[in-house]
């Protein structure tokens, strides 16, 4: 009589299902995990926003800035400085559509800015 080495067909199935059921525990959990991190994200997006916003209005007696649409004349380009860039980079763009799209909006269900 041969003793045969291996797994047996019922064997492969346990180890399938179990598996199966710990990725069916995992997967939720990471994506809750993704949303919080993207609320974390928006928040700290919005905030650098109004930090800019608050330090432009205040080189600027008191005045926020112009919220006009002209091409190329966008209100987030007089804040850029304020960011830390002499000029609107991508990432300022991306700022300015969290806020003007409300991105962040979606994510966040009470938005509190500390200063």
């Amino acid at each position: 009589m041969s003793k045969r080495t291996g797994f047996t067909l019922i064997e492969l199935l346990v180890v399938i299902a179990i598996i199966a059921l710990l990725l069916s525990i995992i997967v939720p959990a990471l994506k809750e995990v993704k949303k919080a991190g993207k609320v974390i994200v928006c928040k700290s997006n919005l905030r650098q926003l109004t930090m800019g916003m608050r330090l432009y209005a205040e080189a600027n007696n008191g005045k926020a800035p112009a919220f006009v649409h002209d091409p190329g004349d966008y209100w987030y380009f007089d804040i850029a400085p304020y960011l830390g860039s002499d000029k609107p980079s991508a990432k300022h763009t991306n700022l300015y559509l969290t806020m003007v799209y409300g991105h962040c909006f979606l994510a966040i269900s009470s938005v509190s800015v500390i200063m």
